[in-house]
């Protein structure tokens, strides 16, 4: 009986380190600020966050904030567990950096300026396309570190 106490409580930490699930939090307009420019978080279709290895959520209100962060704060390239980006056409959803597909239109009006939105597939990026001008846009071209 007496092992069974001390076993107790090592697996109880090793459920909770289990159930820890690193993946982007809601962002929420109006209450979020921005990690980079530290402006309110204003429009919903143009957020974006960095989760660290550690489960830091950063959160942006634009995807130049998250490049920019990436240039120049303290957190290291290999430290960075992953990157997301609202999905343009539903706002409460991420799209994995690496997987999304990148517009830019002077039409968006994001909120610093990049006037990039992210689309989910090549075919709602093509949609978008056909109703506003602008040019697709690379994430090699914003961020060559990431693969």
């Amino acid at each position: 009986m007496k092992s069974i106490t001390y076993i107790l409580p090592f697996l109880w930490v090793m459920v909770a380190m289990g159930s820890c699930n690193v993946e982007p939090k809601p962002i929420k307009v109006g209450t979020d600020a921005c990690s980079f420019c530290k402006m309110g978080v204003a429009d919903k279709r143009f957020g974006a966050e960095l989760i660290t290895r550690k489960g830091k959520v950063y959160k942006f209100d634009d995807l130049h904030c998250l490049v920019e962060f990436t240039r120049t704060e303290g957190v290291k390239h290999e430290d960075i567990d992953g990157m997301y980006l609202v999905n343009y056409e539903k706002p409460h959803g991420f799209i994995e950096l690496q997987n999304a597909f990148l517009f830019k239109s002077e039409a968006f009006k994001s909120p610093m300026g990049s006037n990039i939105a992210a689309f989910q597939t090549k075919e709602k990026l093509a949609a978008a396309s056909q109703s506003v001008e602008g040019s697709v846009v690379q994430v090699t071209s914003l961020m060559p570190f990431h693969k």
